[in-house]
């Protein structure tokens, strides 16, 4: 699947450190930072979405395989929170009584309708992974920029795989889906893009991607003072595929080697 950027922006501003050309480093700024992940995706009809355990629990059945549900219904309990299904929909699996950690997928349903899935390509795997906070969907020819209730895809879905414990693991290609509204027309195989919102910082710290190394929440950069070049650990917030957030590490106005170290 092909991956568009949430936002677009002008190259980095550098600055000229000691005895160094004006294309080497690079100076922490503050800016705002808007992450929207916008994948290629497609219509598919009558999905399968999991309800997962939000905490660890007691669970206890409230729905058996089969059961038609209307949204917002009482399908379980986990320890004392409700359960409830996230639309209209058929019960096609459900998980036994019992504690459960959390993450654990916990009731199957097949929602009525159609929903909108995207295989999320390997580089932007890390900018959704537990930061989805909403979506907005274009149906290629139909209805555009509507809200999409995101959905975890049960592991039938297409690219996810279950691992031993029922959930998707390392390996597994990531799905994310979502739930068309009936008011709007829709055809399995459709083209669509899926637009996933994974936070706004106003204000914060930042570097372009190219001057950070490392992972999602903990990274590494090469600080310049005073003609000495050192690695630095860092600690990473949000991206909106240009600018990474730093969040800790590092002072507003500290020059940095806009190519990363390297481990």
């Amino acid at each position: 699947m092909a991956l568009m950027a949430g936002c677009s922006s002008t190259g980095p501003d550098v600055e000229q450190g000691p005895g160094e050309t004006a294309s080497q480093t690079v100076a922490v700024q503050r800016r705002d930072i808007h992450s929207v992940v916008v994948i290629q995706a497609g219509a598919v009809a009558s999905p399968t979405y999991s309800i997962e355990a939000s905490v660890i629990g007691e669970f206890v059945a409230r729905t058996r395989v089969g059961e038609s549900v209307k949204q917002g219904a009482v399908i379980g309990r986990l320890g004392g929170q409700l359960v409830r299904a996230r639309s209209k929909g058929s019960v096609v699996r459900v998980s036994r009584d019992g504690k459960v950690p959390k993450g654990l997928p916990l009731i199957d349903v097949q929602y009525s309708g159609f929903g909108i899935s995207a295989e999320v390509p390997d580089p932007v795997t890390v900018r959704l992974h537990g930061r989805q906070t909403s979506a907005r969907a274009s149906l290629t020819g139909g209805a555009s920029g509507f809200l999409c209730d995101l959905v975890d895809a049960a592991a039938t879905t297409p690219g996810a795989v279950p691992d031993a414990e029922g959930t998707t693991g390392a390996g597994s290609t990531q799905t994310e889906l979502c739930l068309v509204p009936y008011k709007f027309r829709a055809y399995a195989g459709m083209p669509a893009h899926l637009g996933i919102n994974t936070g706004t910082s106003s204000n914060v710290l930042a570097l372009p991607l190219s001057a950070v190394s490392g992972s999602a929440q903990e990274g590494s950069v090469s600080v310049v003072r005073n003609g000495t070049t050192t690695d630095v650990p860092v600690s990473l917030g949000i991206n909106d595929g240009n600018y990474v957030e730093i969040t800790q590490g590092l002072s507003e106005g500290d020059s940095v080697l806009l190519k990363a170290p390297l481990f």
